[in-house]
Protein backbone atom coordinates (compact mmCIF):
# COMPACT_ATOMS: atom_id res chain seq x y z
CA UNK A 1 0.00 0.00 0.00
CA UNK A 2 1.59 3.69 -1.07
CA UNK A 3 0.52 6.47 1.27
CA UNK A 4 0.92 10.02 -0.49
CA UNK A 5 3.56 12.09 0.20
CA UNK A 6 1.60 15.10 0.63
CA UNK A 7 -2.02 15.80 0.80
CA UNK A 8 -4.02 18.96 1.50
CA UNK A 9 -6.81 17.85 3.52
CA UNK A 10 -9.56 19.89 5.40
CA UNK A 11 -10.88 19.09 8.97
CA UNK A 12 -13.76 21.06 11.19
CA UNK A 13 -14.78 19.57 14.39
CA UNK A 14 -17.50 20.06 17.09
CA UNK A 15 -17.88 17.99 20.45
CA UNK A 16 -20.12 18.82 22.80
CA UNK A 17 -20.72 16.65 26.41
CA UNK A 18 -22.11 16.67 29.56
CA UNK A 19 -22.26 14.46 33.13
CA UNK A 20 -25.51 14.53 34.44
CA UNK A 21 -26.19 13.46 38.04
CA UNK A 22 -29.34 11.36 38.63
CA UNK A 23 -28.98 10.00 42.41
CA UNK A 24 -26.34 7.98 43.18
CA UNK A 25 -26.03 7.54 39.35
CA UNK A 26 -24.70 9.13 36.58
CA UNK A 27 -25.52 10.03 33.26
CA UNK A 28 -22.58 10.63 30.72
CA UNK A 29 -23.76 12.53 27.19
CA UNK A 30 -21.49 13.10 24.33
CA UNK A 31 -22.37 14.55 20.89
CA UNK A 32 -19.36 15.14 18.19
CA UNK A 33 -19.35 15.81 14.66
CA UNK A 34 -16.46 16.19 11.75
CA UNK A 35 -16.55 17.45 8.30
CA UNK A 36 -13.98 16.60 5.64
CA UNK A 37 -12.52 17.84 2.85
CA UNK A 38 -9.94 15.66 0.72
CA UNK A 39 -9.55 13.40 3.60
CA UNK A 40 -7.06 10.42 3.04
CA UNK A 41 -6.54 7.47 5.09
CA UNK A 42 -3.93 8.84 7.06
CA UNK A 43 -5.90 11.96 8.11
CA UNK A 44 -9.48 10.52 8.34
CA UNK A 45 -11.58 10.19 11.87
CA UNK A 46 -11.34 7.24 13.16
CA UNK A 47 -14.04 5.63 15.23
CA UNK A 48 -14.18 2.77 17.16
CA UNK A 49 -13.26 0.21 20.40
CA UNK A 50 -13.10 2.10 24.34
CA UNK A 51 -10.24 3.56 24.46
CA UNK A 52 -10.55 7.55 25.52
CA UNK A 53 -7.67 9.71 24.01
CA UNK A 54 -5.49 8.15 22.10
CA UNK A 55 -5.13 11.27 19.46
CA UNK A 56 -7.26 14.13 18.34
CA UNK A 57 -9.08 12.16 15.36
CA UNK A 58 -10.20 9.14 17.27
CA UNK A 59 -13.89 8.69 18.83
CA UNK A 60 -15.43 5.87 21.10
CA UNK A 61 -17.78 3.49 19.24
CA UNK A 62 -18.49 0.34 21.41
CA UNK A 63 -18.39 -2.81 19.98
CA UNK A 64 -16.18 -1.99 16.74
CA UNK A 65 -12.03 -2.33 16.91
CA UNK A 66 -10.19 0.77 18.10
CA UNK A 67 -10.06 2.77 14.93
CA UNK A 68 -11.54 0.11 12.75
CA UNK A 69 -13.94 2.99 10.75
CA UNK A 70 -12.17 5.41 9.23
CA UNK A 71 -14.38 8.60 7.96
CA UNK A 72 -14.16 11.64 6.08
CA UNK A 73 -17.69 13.01 7.86
CA UNK A 74 -19.12 11.80 11.11
CA UNK A 75 -21.97 12.36 13.34
CA UNK A 76 -22.02 10.76 16.48
CA UNK A 77 -23.67 10.00 19.96
CA UNK A 78 -22.25 8.59 23.13
CA UNK A 79 -24.39 7.21 26.56
CA UNK A 80 -22.82 5.87 29.41
CA UNK A 81 -25.23 5.47 32.47
CA UNK A 82 -22.89 4.70 35.46
CA UNK A 83 -24.46 3.47 38.70
CA UNK A 84 -22.86 2.12 41.90
CA UNK A 85 -23.41 -1.42 42.94
CA UNK A 86 -21.19 -1.84 45.37
CA UNK A 87 -19.09 0.74 47.82
CA UNK A 88 -16.15 -1.70 48.67
CA UNK A 89 -13.56 -0.94 46.15
CA UNK A 90 -15.67 1.32 44.51
CA UNK A 91 -17.37 -1.30 42.37
CA UNK A 92 -19.54 0.54 39.41
CA UNK A 93 -21.47 -0.48 36.64
CA UNK A 94 -21.70 1.03 32.97
CA UNK A 95 -24.11 0.60 30.27
CA UNK A 96 -23.22 2.12 26.92
CA UNK A 97 -25.28 3.08 24.23
CA UNK A 98 -23.80 4.91 20.90
CA UNK A 99 -24.75 5.51 17.47
CA UNK A 100 -22.99 7.39 14.54
CA UNK A 101 -23.63 8.38 11.17
CA UNK A 102 -20.58 8.72 8.94
CA UNK A 103 -19.41 8.79 5.27
CA UNK A 104 -16.86 5.82 5.38
CA UNK A 105 -13.80 5.53 3.22
CA UNK A 106 -12.75 3.05 2.01
CA UNK A 107 -8.79 2.01 3.69
CA UNK A 108 -7.55 0.79 0.73
CA UNK A 109 -8.08 3.79 -2.39
CA UNK A 110 -9.17 6.26 -0.10
CA UNK A 111 -12.19 6.96 -1.78
CA UNK A 112 -15.86 8.13 0.18
CA UNK A 113 -17.77 4.69 0.57
CA UNK A 114 -20.79 6.77 1.34
CA UNK A 115 -23.33 7.42 4.44
CA UNK A 116 -23.78 4.57 6.40
CA UNK A 117 -24.59 4.27 9.97
CA UNK A 118 -23.31 2.32 13.11
CA UNK A 119 -24.63 1.63 16.48
CA UNK A 120 -23.05 0.06 19.33
CA UNK A 121 -23.65 -1.06 22.72
CA UNK A 122 -22.02 -2.00 25.82
CA UNK A 123 -21.62 -2.67 29.62
CA UNK A 124 -18.97 -2.63 31.93
CA UNK A 125 -17.50 -3.21 35.29
CA UNK A 126 -15.17 0.38 37.09
CA UNK A 127 -13.40 -0.36 40.39
CA UNK A 128 -10.84 0.93 42.44
CA UNK A 129 -7.22 -1.43 42.38
CA UNK A 130 -4.19 -1.46 44.39
CA UNK A 131 -2.47 1.80 45.36
CA UNK A 132 -6.10 3.66 44.30
CA UNK A 133 -5.52 2.80 40.80
CA UNK A 134 -8.99 2.97 38.62
CA UNK A 135 -9.95 -0.10 36.45
CA UNK A 136 -12.58 -0.52 34.02
CA UNK A 137 -13.72 -3.95 32.04
CA UNK A 138 -15.81 -3.32 29.37
CA UNK A 139 -17.52 -5.20 26.27
CA UNK A 140 -19.37 -4.06 23.67
CA UNK A 141 -21.54 -5.39 20.66
CA UNK A 142 -21.37 -3.75 17.30
CA UNK A 143 -24.96 -3.79 15.61
CA UNK A 144 -23.33 -3.42 11.99
CA UNK A 145 -19.95 -4.45 12.39
CA UNK A 146 -18.72 -6.52 9.89
CA UNK A 147 -16.93 -10.15 11.35
CA UNK A 148 -16.47 -13.26 8.88
CA UNK A 149 -18.99 -12.19 6.79
CA UNK A 150 -21.51 -12.07 9.22
CA UNK A 151 -23.17 -8.79 11.32
CA UNK A 152 -22.25 -8.46 14.74
CA UNK A 153 -18.80 -7.54 16.15
CA UNK A 154 -17.87 -8.15 19.91
CA UNK A 155 -14.96 -5.74 21.23
CA UNK A 156 -13.75 -6.17 24.89
CA UNK A 157 -11.63 -3.81 26.68
CA UNK A 158 -9.87 -3.11 29.95
CA UNK A 159 -8.33 0.12 31.05
CA UNK A 160 -6.29 1.20 33.74
CA UNK A 161 -5.56 4.54 35.49
CA UNK A 162 -3.48 5.87 37.75
CA UNK A 163 -3.06 9.76 39.23
CA UNK A 164 0.08 10.93 40.95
Amino acid sequence: MTFPAWSRSDRLSASLGGRIPAGRSLIVVGIHGGLGRHIDELSAWKLGGNMLGIDPFSYTLHGYYTRELLAESFALANLDFAFPIASAHRLTGHVYGDYATLRQLDAATSEAIGWRRFPGIGAGVGFKALWGADCIISYGYGIEAVRDGRRGGHEVGFAIEKSF
